[in-house]
């Protein structure tokens, strides 16, 4: 998704000063015209007046201002679905695991009352034949 930037864009002073470092200004006019821009809300008639710079050189500052911005929003939109994803998928092994558990139980309850049935069939069979007798183990003739 391309994030777009409408309108009159205004930043804090501490998120103009990390896009500022972050874009590298190293022209302290070129970081004060931004700064009138995006900090002050100046419009382009009132920077090029207080800055010196023409309308090009204002524009061009902005332009390429708004371009980081859009970057950077496009930057943290995929970080916020890359979380939520993760958190989903989270969310999903852990239902799965529990389902899992659960199945397990049942398998586990279920063969237990097997086994349980089955011995108790096996004790109405010695209980129906009372002549019933367990043969005698032969000795190893080893």
């Amino acid at each position: 998704m391309k994030v777009r930037l409408k309108g009159k864009i205004r930043l804090t002073p501490e998120q103009f000063d990390l896009m500022a470092e972050l874009m590298r200004f190293r022209e302290s006019g070129s970081r004060e015209a931004a700064r009138l821009l995006f900090v002050e809300g100046k419009n382009q008639r009132q920077v090029m007046s207080l800055t010196g710079f023409d309308q090009g050189q204002v524009s061009r500052i902005g332009a390429n201002c708004m371009r980081w911005l859009e970057i950077s929003g496009q930057f943290w939109y995929l970080r916020e679905s890359e979380r939520f994803i993760t958190k989903n998928l989270r969310d999903q092994v852990s239902e799965l695991t529990k389902c899992m558990n659960q199945l397990k139980d049942m398998t586990d309850n279920k063969l237990t009352a097997l086994v349980d049935q089955l011995k108790s069939v096996a004790d109405d069979i010695r209980f129906d034949f009372p002549a019933y007798e367990e043969l005698p183990q032969e000795a190893d003739p080893g």
